[in-house]
């Protein structure tokens, strides 16, 4: 395996074996690693000194069930601190093919012109392409496949990425070759726009590199009953995406709406998964579609308008952060604002949390969906930076957006807003918002209903209690980051019984003789580093969610977020 480094300054492409001290390590595991020993934690997030790195995981390449996502990592322009974002698409699978487990970014071009990366059988080359410029994520990749052929993968930048707005996402193809993944949290779509670069263009590879597993057959053992009981046991996720989650949380009351007033939205019947499915078979689009090779859960979609065009696929934090959040309650300008985010290249979550922010501070009606659509479509014409642009301020985040606004009402955690999960309902999440590294991120430790922690026999109490959240939090936290480690979607299950399952087959793959534990200091090793770039990049340290979680009562739940500051502060103590 190796790493492939491009210097954006010489415009060179080397390849390096992968070394020793990084032979356990994928996909988070890697890029943090990677950013903690390369990058100044005190450099500016869009400097020449941050690097960009996309990591595979230790199970890419071969067919342990959704194991093909992509960790891309760098220093945060929207929290300040270091970041992973977890992609699925074609792009980690691509890269596998081509015996390749990361791609090192580094420094910045001398001149002004855009750049696409092409890996190909025939070497790996930099080309100045920039006709591209101020192009939207669909354009760039009807434009690359006309050039470069159909069976193209990208990774590619909208034009808020060009602009290097803290909101920036970066957009991965599907298996359709349709840019509709995305690593967006954290903004780090602006830092591969500080590098100057639209795209990386993977080509099919003509004789792809196959992984080897050392003993197929304690391979075999472990992954085909687990696939099977995967299939069997997600079939509500295959039929009906995340977007299930809708009505559950406005039942219990932790829907987000009119910027986290609220914990229930009087229009969710409009907006829920029922709802979706319905318009999805009226208008004959699609679901249960896999997001990566070997997915065998299936919960994306895709979504139609009126017409029959092509919109989007739609996740529930899209659904809920540009929805019941807003006030609108229609997935027809919802999908608007998903199909213009993505174009753009715009992290929903972050727009959505904005948006609210923005609203709540009288710049936009709750409800007004065509002002908000008029206010993104700004982006593609107006990209000045003054104080009346509000599509590049709403872009920034929405802290920026509040304090424009003169707003204290902002959900967000160190910098980076909040995703679609009251945590004065859902109290864990809460936990694992103001404890990660990451920020406020439902991926770092999903603890939503019916996970537990590393102790199978523990009772972790209800969603709505804070009996045992922190250890919950802490044990999601370090099993989601061998997850991500993997390059396995967490929807297998962040759960004991996963991760041993991880050991087995890393084991029969790599001739290793490990146990689980080895693994799980690793992920401790690694949040570790994490929370001293932190520190060292200037983060404060402090564990907490906004102000107004443990003051006000969610309606209609009554709750409060009533995990004190001080517990949440000492959950990584013994790290430090």
């Amino acid at each position: 395996m190796k790493f492939i480094r491009i210097n954006m300054n010489s415009l060179d492409i080397q390849d390096e074996e992968v070394p020793e001290k990084y032979s356990r390590f994928g996909g988070r595991m890697l890029t943090t690693n990677i950013i903690y020993n390369e990058v100044n934690p005190e450099t500016s997030p869009i400097g020449s000194e941050n690097k960009l790195i996309l990591a595979n995981g230790l199970l890419a390449g071969t067919r342990f069930p959704n194991s093909s996502r992509l960790s891309i990592g760098a220093k945060s322009p929207l929290t300040g601190g270091i970041k992973e974002s977890n992609v699925g698409g074609l792009a980690a699978h691509r890269m596998i093919q081509y015996g390749i487990r990361a791609i090192i970014i580094e420094a910045k071009p001398k001149n002004g012109a855009l750049y696409i990366i092409i890996i190909s059988d025939d070497g790996n080359e930099i080309h100045e392409m920039s006709n591209l410029k101020n192009k939207g994520n669909y354009e760039t990749a009807e434009i690359l496949k006309d050039q470069f052929g159909d069976e193209i993968t990208t990774i590619s930048i909208g034009p808020a990425g060009e602009m290097k707005l803290k909101a920036a996402s970066i957009a991965v193809m599907n298996l359709s070759h349709y840019p509709e993944r995305f690593a967006g949290r954290g903004g780090l779509g602006a830092v591969m726009g500080s590098k100057n670069i639209k795209a990386i263009v993977i080509k099919r590879p003509k004789d792809p590199v196959k992984m080897k597993i050392k003993d197929k057959e304690k391979f075999d053992e472990v992954t085909k009953p687990f696939k099977k009981q995967l299939k069997e046991t997600k079939k509500g996720l295959s039929k009906y995406g995340t977007a299930g989650m809708t009505e559950f949380a406005n039942t219990i009351g932790g829907l987000p709406t009119h910027n986290y007033r609220y914990g229930s939205f009087e229009e969710t019947d409009k907006i829920n998964h029922y709802k979706l499915h319905e318009i999805i078979l009226e208008r004959e689009g699609k679901y249960g579609i896999p997001c990566s090779p070997y997915c065998v859960i299936g919960c994306s979609n895709l979504f139609l308008d009126k017409n029959g065009n092509r919109v989007c696929k739609f996740e529930y934090e899209t659904i809920a952060m540009n929805g019941s959040n807003l006030g609108i309650g229609d997935l027809d300008s919802i999908a608007k604002i998903n199909y213009l985010c993505n174009d753009l290249g715009l992290d929903t979550i972050e727009i959505g949390a904005s948006l609210g922010v923005a609203m709540e501070g009288g710049l936009i009606d709750f409800g007004d969906a065509e002002k908000v659509l008029e206010i993104l479509k700004g982006l593609y014409t107006n990209q000045k930076e003054t104080d009346d642009n509000w599509g590049r301020i709403i872009a920034n985040g929405c802290v920026e957006t509040g304090k424009r606004l003169d707003v204290d009402r902002i959900p967000a955690v160190k910098g980076q807003g909040m995703p679609a999960y009251d945590p004065r309902v859902f109290k864990g999440m809460g936990v694992t918002f103001s404890t990660s590294p990451m920020g406020a991120d439902h991926t770092a430790g999903p603890a939503i209903a019916g996970r537990g922690g590393m102790d199978k026999d523990k009772d972790y109490g209800s969603l709505s209690d804070s009996k045992h959240k922190i250890e919950l939090s802490h044990d999601l936290q370090l099993m989601t980051l061998l997850c991500d480690s993997m390059g396995t979607c967490f929807f297998i299950g962040p759960n004991i019984d996963t991760m041993k399952i991880f050991v087995k087959c890393l084991n029969a793959m790599y001739d290793w003789d490990l146990d689980l534990d080895v693994f799980i200091d690793l992920s401790k090793t690694t949040i570790k580093k994490e929370l001293d770039f932190n520190k060292m990049a200037g983060i404060d340290d402090t564990d907490c969610l906004a102000d107004f979680f443990y003051k006000e009562k969610s309606e209609p739940s009554e709750n409060v977020f009533d995990i004190d500051k001080a517990r949440t502060d000492q959950l990584w103590d013994y790290l430090k």
